[in-house]
């Protein structure tokens, strides 16, 4: 707990920025491996109960391959994205178990070469949603923010209980530029990811016109 309260400011910071400001200053944490890392919930209910969490999905496909470029850009990753879907099975074979067996055990290939598993959003929504109350979620798609920044942020801001106001301009954040990704490729990922899709549609009660 005390590693995870030294990534933010002080109490005495934050109401000394807030006093600044002129009005109550909201802290929080973008970490995308919280919905796929098994413990995830369970402890940041631990910690702050109260938080309101937003789940932003992403067409798992288009996820799938922009992980692997960008593990390949920090020179995590070293195989073609096709080598790496053949070995992603038994690279990642026993790790969750084993961390749910075993609290402190991290997983290097379970965060950074689960290309595909990651993508499989139905279990991470689900565990989610068994550990803080409905009302404190919030779940929207990657391409709604994309298609509509305004109303999208609007969204949030709303479930946030913040008062309406648009930025200057909607940029995306970390956007480089990227191969194309094999049409051979996008097809076995569709399927591969056609049944978790089908029972995320099924959880949030919406279609999410990925596939």
């Amino acid at each position: 707990e005390a590693w995870y309260r030294s990534h933010f400011p002080t109490k005495a910071a934050h109401r000394g920025a807030e006093k600044r400001q002129g009005e109550d200053l909201l802290l929080g944490d973008a970490t995308p491996y919280y919905l796929h890392h098994p413990h995830a919930p369970q402890r940041a209910f631990d910690l702050v109960p109260e938080a309101k969490v937003i789940c932003l999905l992403r067409d798992p496909v288009e996820r799938a391959f922009s992980h692997w470029v960008e593990r390949t850009r920090q020179g995590v990753e070293t195989l073609s994205f096709e080598d790496a879907l053949d070995a992603e099975d038994e690279r990642i074979s026993g790790e969750e178990a084993r961390m749910l067996e075993d609290e402190n055990y991290v997983s290097y290939t379970h965060q950074h070469f689960s290309y595909v598993d990651q993508g499989r959003y139905s279990r991470g929504l689900k565990r989610w949603s068994e550990i803080y109350p409905k009302e404190q979620l919030l779940v929207i798609k990657s391409e709604d923010l994309y298609d509509d920044g305004p109303s999208t942020y609007g969204e949030v801001l709303d479930f946030l209980e913040i008062s309406k106001h648009e930025p200057k301009e909607f940029s995306a954040w970390n956007k480089k530029k990227k191969p194309e990704l094999e049409q051979g490729l996008r097809d076995r990922l569709k399927g591969l990811l056609a049944e978790d899709v089908a029972e995320v549609e099924r959880i949030l009660d919406r279609k999410m016109g990925w596939l």
